[in-house]
């Protein structure tokens, strides 16, 4: 069996995302709409699995942030409005 990792997706701002896409467990990309604010995901993804890790929020009038932590270790963040994405490969 492929190796894990444990990954954590967090968005961090005042009101809603119009939607937050990520990579979900058994590298399937999962949508949610009409977010709250603050809003956190924890998956796990193989560590040769075919998409990195990553998060892509839409949102529209305040800045939001996300991370992507991987094994306990934060290998992305940004800041953003409108389109904000963060990858695993930085």
């Amino acid at each position: 069996p492929a190796a894990m990792q444990d990954v954590t997706y967090t968005v961090n701002g005042d009101g809603r995302a119009i939607s937050i896409m990520y990579i979900d467990t058994g590298d399937v990309v999962e949508t949610e709409f009409n977010v709250a604010l603050p809003w956190s995901k924890q998956v796990s993804l193989s560590k040769s699995a075919a998409r990195p890790a990553n998060i892509t929020i839409v949102n529209i009038g305040h800045n939001v942030s996300c991370t992507v932590t991987i094994d306990g270790i934060q290998v992305s963040r940004r800041v953003g409005v409108g389109l904000t994405i963060c990858d695993a490969r930085g």
